[in-house]
């Protein structure tokens, strides 16, 4: 699929923000660069004042993810289309492909489908819902993105390994992976100890934050120079309800976010002044072959970092092993971890910039 030519591109999603980093920072930003593109951004509630000069959003959703108001999400995403009559609409999200499958129909557009994530996957294995709930949803989401298939242009896939998970992306994929889109100047600071601590991005419990909190209170008893900053967004109540609780009468953890998304120029400020990231996953078959945003993001900006133990990641970042550490978050016993962080931040002054793991716009269309 080429886009050689100056197009209007709406770029559409139900739960993202508008100012969402890949769907503004790499997707927006990078096709702008490209050919100039006349670039429209619908999606939920975005940092208070966004706004860009050459990129219009359209903040359309604002609703918690299992809101019964998502299921009239595709109506208002139809009605939006119908007013910005778009010659390019790429979706990420399974809720609004029909819709946009229709509009596509109708009015003649290019469709893409960015698959951001195995969405089968996600729901079947990260325990989010009650068992029953899991296999109905998880079977409609990837029902639905194979009836579509017919319709969509391509697929923009994020992970090099959906080419041989999904079997809908055959023969007409692009790989776009979540590479730190570099959009401006940022500054690498050198770190200055091992106490502040830094857990970034989605806040959920399979992405490990409740075993974060516990082993940082461990590490406080030791020694109360340690600290522990969350910041993200924690997409269900029942997280940021627990949440609070678990850190309440903890004035060295700090919560940023939590209930709302945090624009990702305010993330980088936060990774700049941590010492070393924190990013327990609980392991299962939705996080297998994954390389999260985190990862890039904290080899681009020389943040030091504990990742949980799982050996894709640990092939994967084998060359980068000054700026790295593997560790089994899930155990009671968190003897020897001060040490591991010790021997990793003696070996900080070996990492050198990581020129692979960012990007200024994306490949040429």
């Amino acid at each position: 699929m080429k886009l050689d030519t100056k197009r209007r591109i709406v770029i559409g999603s139900v739960l993202r923000p508008v100012d969402d980093h890949r769907m503004y920072e790499k997707l927006g930003l990078g096709l702008l660069a490209c050919h100039k593109h006349e670039i429209h951004i619908v999606g939920s509630s975005g940092k208070k004042g966004v706004r860009s000069k050459n990129i219009t959003f359209h903040e359309l959703f604002n609703f918690e993810r299992l809101s019964g108001w998502r299921f009239l999400a595709p109506i208002s995403f139809f009605r939006k289309l119908i007013q910005l009559k778009p010659e390019v609409l790429v979706v990420n999200s399974p809720d609004i492909l029909i819709v946009s499958c229709a509009y596509k129909i109708i009015f003649g557009s290019l469709l893409v489908y960015d698959v951001l994530e195995n969405y089968y996957a996600n729901v079947m294995f990260a325990n989010t819902y009650r068992s029953f709930v899991r296999h109905i949803l998880a079977h409609s989401v990837r029902f639905v993105e194979q009836v579509t298939r017919p319709f969509i242009d391509e697929y923009w896939i994020a992970e090099r390994a959906y080419k041989e998970e999904l079997p809908f992306v055959r023969s007409k994929f692009r790989i776009i992976e979540n590479k730190f889109a570099l959009v401006s100047d940022v500054l690498v600071r050198p770190r200055r100890g091992i106490y502040r601590l830094l857990y970034s991005g989605t806040i959920a419990e399979s992405y490990g934050i409740f075993n974060a909190i516990a082993l940082v209170k461990y590490l406080h008893s030791i020694d109360p120079r340690f600290e522990l900053t969350i910041v993200g967004f924690a997409g269900q109540l029942s997280v940021r309800k627990r949440l609070v609780e678990e850190v309440s009468g903890c004035n060295f953890i700090s919560l940023v976010g939590i209930d709302r998304y945090v624009g990702h120029q305010d993330i980088i400020r936060y990774i700049q002044n941590a010492d070393i990231g924190l990013l327990p996953y609980q392991v299962n078959q939705a996080t297998v072959n994954r390389i999260p945003t985190k990862f890039y993001e904290y080899l681009a900006l020389l943040l030091p970092f504990v990742v949980a133990k799982e050996p894709f990641w640990e092939k994967e970042l084998l060359p980068y092993s000054s700026q790295v550490r593997f560790y089994n978050f899930s155990q009671v016993c968190y003897d020897g971890f001060i040490g591991l962080l010790r021997d990793l931040y003696m070996n900080t002054n070996t990492i050198n910039f990581r020129s692979s793991y960012y990007t200024t716009t994306f490949s040429k269309f």
